[in-house]
């Protein structure tokens, strides 16, 4: 959504509104950093905590991202929005597509990771379980009257289930 005179507060800030935001998400008396692209530097411990907590919500939900050092000042904006609760598109060139691409392939990357870690520890547990199948099965051939014992009792336990 668009400010008073038409501005879009979020794809263009002005420098009033860049003030404003400041003043509303940092302890007061914080000096912001300017990188040697000219770029303001945010960091964690310069906000307030109430704008620690949207920017978690922001970060967590509308605006993933992989970086918690610096703060960009789209996040700030938006964390600004919507503690001054000014409705805002959140549609509207938040992400652009190269972003975008970058953290869908993010993501299925970590899927794929995941994936193939449960299929590791499945052959894993086949593993585990086979050889126990294995020493149960030599139990049973040098042992034949006790451990068919144990699997009857075994199977009493089962059906009474304790």
């Amino acid at each position: 959504m668009e400010n008073e005179i038409g501005h879009d507060i979020l794809k263009n800030p002005r420098a009033q509104d860049l003030e404003s935001a400041l003043k509303k998400v940092v302890w007061p008396e914080t000096m912001l950093d300017i990188t040697p692209t000219g770029k303001y530097q945010l960091l964690p411990h310069n906000l307030n905590t109430e704008a620690i907590i949207w920017l978690v919500f922001v970060k967590k939900k509308i605006m993933p991202t992989r970086h918690d050092n610096n703060i960009s000042m789209e996040r700030v904006m938006l964390v600004y929005c919507i503690m001054k609760e000014i409705l805002v598109e959140v549609k509207d060139g938040i992400w652009s597509l190269s972003i975008l691409h970058c953290i869908i392939a993010i993501h299925t990357k970590n899927v794929k990771s995941k994936r193939l870690k449960i299929k590791e520890r499945c052959k894993e547990v086949e593993e585990v379980l086979d050889g126990m199948m294995t020493l149960k099965n030599k139990m049973r051939k040098k042992y034949p009257t006790e451990t068919q014992n144990q699997d009857k009792e075994e199977a009493l336990i089962s059906k009474k289930g304790l």
